[in-house]
């Protein structure tokens, strides 16, 4: 029987559900991509809203009030540290994805190499 591309890309793709390397590969992709996300959001300004009403009764006289308040914190880099967690973020990122492609690319070689020796042995064995 001969394997078709189709029946390639099926073991491959079995190959990569089933491996660890390759899930631990993926997952340490998906956390330093968060990572970054949660980096760059640490130069994001964030705004908060506040509001309160309250209600007291004193000798027969009833008082209220009420307040609001809005506020607006800009975060500052001033010594770099934000943006040096970024680019380190940037860095961690690239070598995961390179990891995961390397294991990716292993695996595809390992698979290739398996169904190249079980070819070479079938046609010995149909020759004798």
């Amino acid at each position: 029987a001969t394997i078709t591309q189709d029946d390639l890309t099926q073991l491959l793709q079995q190959a990569e559900q089933q491996r660890p390397e390759i899930k631990a590969a993926q997952a340490n992709l998906q956390a330093t991509e968060q990572a970054l996300i949660a980096a760059k959001t640490t130069l994001k300004p964030t705004i908060s809203l506040s509001a309160a009403t309250g209600w007291q009764q004193t000798d027969g006289s009833n008082n209220q009030n009420s307040s609001i308040g809005l506020s607006i914190d800009m975060p500052f880099d001033i010594g770099g540290g934000i943006q040096a967690k970024i680019k380190q973020s940037e860095a961690q990122k690239i070598q995961q994805n390179q990891y995961a492609t390397q294991s990716a690319t292993d695996l595809s070689r390992s698979v290739a190499s398996l169904l190249s020796i079980t070819s070479r042995h079938r046609n010995c064995n149909g020759k004798q």
